[in-house]
């Protein structure tokens, strides 16, 4: 299969007083956890859209090509373009958040897995009842995705005969931390 996983990495962290990507969970920072998740699965390209000196550093070391995004002040939107742009003949474009440490390796696999058997399909994690990241969508979908605006993200393209999903049972896997109240509830839980 080529898929290309493209980890969005270029927001602002509006809602927090630093960039969270980097706060410490367990010894590493934020993004780390993914960037080393992504590094030991087989994709056809893995980069990282970001904006960041330290965090396209650390994903070069781990053959992870860094997309700057001169236009991260759109949204979303303009991180995901990059992404798709970047992705050469993809056949689907696996999107990741960089703010969700707790992401297994396995659930990657089983998400990869699930899209291999449904290849028309966009792939999705479900957590509880919440609709979550990582996503694989297919290349058919290439135009819809360089057409989005502001913050909307390959979410708004899922509806129920387009898409399948995955339900992950350990719902901790689906946290992301958009806050600093998330972030300290984090890190009280010892996970």
């Amino acid at each position: 299969m080529k898929i290309s996983a493209i980890i969005l990495a270029s927001g602002f962290s509006k809602r927090m007083p630093q960039n969270k990507l980097k706060l410490p969970i367990n010894g590493k920072q934020i993004f780390q956890y993914i960037v080393d998740s992504i590094s030991q699965i087989e994709f056809t390209q893995k980069m990282v859209i970001t904006n960041d000196a330290e965090i396209s550093f650390y994903a070069s070391q781990k053959n992870i090509l860094a997309v700057p995004n001169a236009r991260a002040e759109e949204g979303k939107s303009a991180a995901i373009k990059k992404g798709v742009e970047n992705s050469g003949k993809a056949e689907a474009y696996m999107f990741f958040t960089a703010d969700q440490p707790f992401l297994k390796i396995s659930t990657i696999k089983n998400l990869l897995e699930l899209y291999s058997k449904n290849k028309e399909y966009i792939i999705y994690s479900k957590y509880g009842d919440d609709r979550g990241s990582p996503v694989i969508i297919p290349s058919k979908y290439r135009q819809d995705l360089l057409k989005l605006e502001k913050d909307k993200g390959g979410a708004s393209l899922i509806n129920e005969d387009n898409s399948k999903f995955l339900i992950v049972e350990n719902t901790i896997e689906g946290f992301d931390i958009d806050d600093m109240e998330t972030y300290e509830k984090i890190i009280k839980m010892r996970l």
